[in-house]
């Protein structure tokens, strides 16, 4: 018995890497293949997120689970309000019908936002260079993996990325002001 959970387990991970390269590859990907536990893409936002933290150097927080809890509480906030914008996006041309874990397709498809944030912990010289061009071909491959996964097409389902950016961006000043004025006092 353990041996055929061992091996169903092997084969999970075998299917969760193919998944991932074939969307770092540009590939079509359908909808089944991100039928795995949402486990796996939690746990993939939070470590965005903290990386996103510990890669903020604008803070005067030294202590660096502070500012992981600082990343990830807005990270997931707008991711989360991210799937449910794109839901709603997907879902307004009928692109989507609501089958399938859209949740799961936008965070395999944030896979790649991890080296931005490595470069930036890192103190790279040249990381905004560097990150410019992983975020946008981040953008790039969740539109793809949302063609793949859905019925929309490329440009729709960038337009729609777009769109949730520029909302994040909007929740990111204010919550950024927040910050700075009610929770790093308490720890300055």
């Amino acid at each position: 018995m353990f041996e055929l959970i061992a091996e169903l387990l092997t084969n999970e991970k075998k299917r969760k890497t193919k998944t991932a390269f074939n969307l770092l590859l540009l590939r079509k990907v359908p909808m089944e293949e991100f039928n795995f536990p949402v486990q796996y893409s939690i746990i993939l936002i939070t470590i965005i997120g903290a990386l996103a933290g510990l890669a903020e150097p604008s803070t005067d927080i030294y202590n660096p689970l502070v500012k992981m809890l600082i990343g990830f509480g807005p990270i997931w906030f707008v991711f989360y309000f991210g799937v449910k914008f794109m839901e709603f996006w997907l879902k307004r041309k009928g692109y989507w019908n609501g089958e399938g874990s859209l949740f799961n397709v936008l965070a395999a498809a944030s896979l790649i936002d991890i080296a931005p944030a490595i470069i930036a912990i890192t103190g790279f010289l040249y990381a905004p260079i560097l990150a410019l061009p992983l975020h946008i071909y981040s953008l790039i491959i969740a539109g793809n993996a949302i063609k793949g996964a859905t019925n929309s097409t490329i440009g729709y389902a960038i337009l729609g990325l777009i769109l949730w950016i520029m909302i994040a961006m909007i929740f990111f000043i204010v919550a950024s002001i927040l910050i700075s004025l009610l929770i790093i006092p308490l720890f300055l």
